[in-house]
């Protein structure tokens, strides 16, 4: 998958914004960055007292986030690393 698809599909996936989509690597590194803040909020969610469905689609989306957290910090090292 190539960095402008994997930018589109994640920001559409997660109702995330990137405004600036000239530079592959700086739209990379700001939604890295959105993407951890996601996982954190995350987290955060999963530690308070709720019940058995929400932890249930917290923890699927928590599990989708790393994922694409992976992938995009894949993508950015290809990136770096051919220069």
């Amino acid at each position: 998958m190539g960095a402008k698809k994997f930018i589109t599909k994640v920001t559409e996936f997660l109702g995330l914004e990137v405004m600036e989509t000239t530079k592959k690597k700086k739209t990379l590194k700001k939604l890295i960055k959105n993407l951890e803040n996601k996982q954190n909020q995350i987290h955060k969610s999963l530690n308070k007292k709720i019940n058995k469905k929400r932890r249930k689609l917290l923890e699927e989306e928590a599990e989708i986030v790393s994922i694409h957290l992976k992938k995009g910090r894949e993508i950015l090292h290809e990136l770096i690393s051919d220069k």
